[in-house]
């Protein structure tokens, strides 16, 4: 004989694995369960990020992603370093968050996310860029949790006053792996594309290429005189090898001096440099 199931409850302090990466910390939900799936709502913290779910369990068997999960979340730098998406000094202050988060059996293993980025500081210190205060700004993305505990970020879509990105991103522990953006627009002085890898073993690379950037950020100076390069703490020795490459039409520097036709290469194995190449026209305001 069949035994019906209709179970109605109220949940406070759970703590439980959600998948390898996110957990739920805390909170009180309500709790609806029968024999054909299960239905629960309230205010969580997932990693001690606070948000407001609706968690949908199928039990039928018929649905490719038997669970669903709705979020909506304000997340500041702190929650987002919980959960494995810090972008700090890029993204910095409030964000507002709609998600959904998909899976099955109640693991997690993609998500779709749009973010409202308007009273968020975003900023590419590197390319002279931040966007103006209070300037309208949103993010489309769509997320996988791969079993390797990396995080991709996919089919990012972010735009916003003077801003536009469009690419994706493989973060592991904490930190970006891999960056591929076939547009980066900020303000009028960057429009190109990068790809950039992070690598333990091959080392870590970046190509740059595109209509124009503004470099001026790798020379900016901390002392009143701006005539030196900032300065950075000294690095631990590194036998990781590194290269970059940039072609743009235009690269501006410090000041009114920029470069056309900019053509750099540079190379080396962790110790010694292995290639350097560098073909512009200097130009500068007079």
């Amino acid at each position: 004989e069949d035994v019906g199931i209709d179970i109605e409850a109220e949940m406070k302090d759970v703590k439980l694995p959600i998948n390898d990466q996110l957990r739920l910390t805390g909170g009180t939900f309500l709790i609806k369960l029968d024999a054909t799936g299960m239905k629960s709502s309230g205010a969580v913290q997932v990693n001690g990020a606070p948000m407001g779910f609706t968690w949908l369990e199928d039990f039928s068997g018929t649905l490719p992603a038997s669970t669903r999960i709705d979020v909506t979340a304000t997340l500041d730098e702190r929650h987002r370093a919980g959960l494995g998406l810090d972008a700090r000094p890029y993204v910095e202050g409030k964000s507002t968050i709609v998600a959904a988060f998909t899976g099955n059996r109640g693991k997690i293993q993609k998500a779709r996310i749009d973010a409202n980025l308007t009273a968020a500081r975003l900023s590419a210190p590197e390319l002279g860029w931040a966007k103006p205060e209070d300037a309208k700004a949103i993010l489309k993305a769509d997320i996988a949790f791969n079993a390797d505990k990396t995080i991709e970020i996919a089919n990012i879509d972010a735009t916003g006053q003077g801003m536009k990105a469009q690419g994706r991103l493989l973060i592991g522990k904490g930190q970006i792996r891999e960056a591929e953006f076939k547009k980066l627009k900020l303000g009028d002085r960057n429009d190109f594309s990068i790809a950039y890898r992070n690598d333990a073993e091959r080392g870590t690379s970046i190509d740059i290429k595109g209509r124009t950037i503004d470099a001026g950020g790798f020379f900016a100076s901390d002392d009143e005189d701006g005539g030196k390069p900032a300065k950075s703490p000294p690095a631990p020795e590194s036998k990781i090898p590194f290269s970059a490459k940039a072609n743009v039409d235009l690269a501006y520097l410090q000041g009114d001096v920029w470069f056309t036709g900019l053509k750099f290469a540079y190379a080396d194995d962790g110790q010694r440099l292995t290639a350097f190449h560098v073909d512009a026209s200097a130009d500068a305001a007079c």
